[in-house]
């Protein structure tokens, strides 16, 4: 078949995507978008594909919160059975904000929305008051999580902090 004939093209391909996911997304943005990643959101997507520790100071209207869920995606989609989360404050606003989020970048990508996984005729995007969940083809999984006791516990391979301006310091177990 021609997967097996181009077996090593696809594995050249699937780690160049996952080191330049921004490329990756230029190709499969619709031709008729003219939607276009900055310079500066292209290297955030790389360092956070590439690098286990990244703090960033923006300024409002960065796409910080765009940029961050869609690396986590990104990084669900590339990395079979990964664990990802995102980890807020306040885990009903960080739902409600990832859900338009995530509906964002499907509009954008719409591919991106195959990659998650159907049962029984409905895609596996689970979205809720005070939660947000999804379920990869791959095995990968994202989630919101609160930063509170009641979530104690939880195994991620990454996480993302989101809000850290607050005065004390959240450990996370990896």
């Amino acid at each position: 078949t021609w997967l097996e004939r181009n077996e090593e093209l696809m594995y050249d391909l699937w780690n160049t995507y996952a080191a330049y996911p921004d490329i990756y997304l230029d190709i499969i943005t619709p031709v008729n978008s003219n939607f276009k990643l900055f310079p500066y959101q292209r290297i955030f997507l790389r360092a956070c594909m590439r690098y286990t520790t990244l703090y960033i100071t923006a300024a409002r209207a960065t796409s910080k919160t765009f940029l961050s869920i869609l690396a986590k995606y990104l990084q669900c989609i590339f990395i079979p059975n990964h664990v990802g989360s995102i980890v807020a404050p306040n885990k009903s606003q960080a739902a409600k904000i990832s859900k338009q989020k995530i509906e964002e970048i499907w509009r954008i990508w719409p591919l991106l929305k195959n990659e998650l996984e159907v049962r029984n005729g409905e895609v596996r995007a689970n979205f809720g008051k005070d939660y947000c969940d999804l379920h990869f083809k791959n095995g990968s999984r994202l989630s919101i999580v609160g930063a509170l006791d009641s979530d104690r516990g939880l195994r991620t391979h990454a996480t993302l902090i989101d809000e850290t301006r607050k005065k004390y310091i959240i450990f996370i177990e990896v």
